[in-house]
């Protein structure tokens, strides 16, 4: 994030960069979750914006019994739109606020194996959904026409199912049920890059 700003700060106020009409496709690691893939759509002052996520994750093995181990399975889908503001702009440099509404669709479950019979048992948890939105202030340093890297930091607000792994999350679902619902928010940030067409 240094590294862009300090390059907004120096470049020159001559002219502006023009991204109107442009469309940017990209990726961005967050620590808010798994890296997405982004679709961004300038028009002269402001963009609109497509990020889509997937992870899964499948737990070693945990011994139950002595005949039977558990494994804990869980994958998700992100999904978030949103609107950037330009605030600032340079002519290799801008610096944007932006608003992003997100949902998480998510799927967890357990199997259960018996060693004796090599038999293994699907259990299906709940099917959660959390949304939020997001405010991120985000940087974006052009090194050619068409390529740019993105550096941002964000406020992220949202409820729905617990936060934590997604053991821990199957753990609070098993012991109380699927009503359970949590608001939080967290600060975070993030890097990118996106080619323009």
């Amino acid at each position: 994030m240094w590294v862009v700003a300090c390059g907004w700060l120096a470049a020159s106020p001559a002219v502006a960069r023009d991204m109107t009409g442009k469309a940017g496709f990209g990726l961005t690691a967050s620590s808010a979750g798994p890296p997405s893939l982004s679709m961004r759509y300038w028009r002269t002052q402001s963009a609109y914006e497509l990020l889509v996520a997937a992870t899964s994750y499948s737990s070693d093995p945990v011994q139950i019994d002595p005949t039977h181990t558990m494994t804990t399975l869980d994958t998700q889908l992100r999904v978030a739109i949103g609107m950037l503001y330009r605030i600032g702009d340079h002519p290799r440099t801008s610096l944007a606020v932006g608003l992003r509404p997100w949902i998480l669709y998510e799927y967890g479950g357990t199997d259960t194996t018996d060693s004796t019979t090599k038999a293994t048992k699907r259990t299906a948890g709940d099917f959660p959904l959390r949304f939020g939105v997001e405010v991120p202030l985000q940087a974006e340093m052009f090194l050619t026409d068409h390529f740019g890297l993105v550096a941002l930091v964000s406020l992220s607000f949202g409820t729905g199912a617990p936060l934590g792994s997604p053991a821990d999350q199957l753990s609070l679902r098993a012991q109380k049920g699927s009503k359970l619902v949590m608001l939080g928010g967290a600060f975070g940030g993030g890097i990118g890059a996106s080619y323009y067409f």
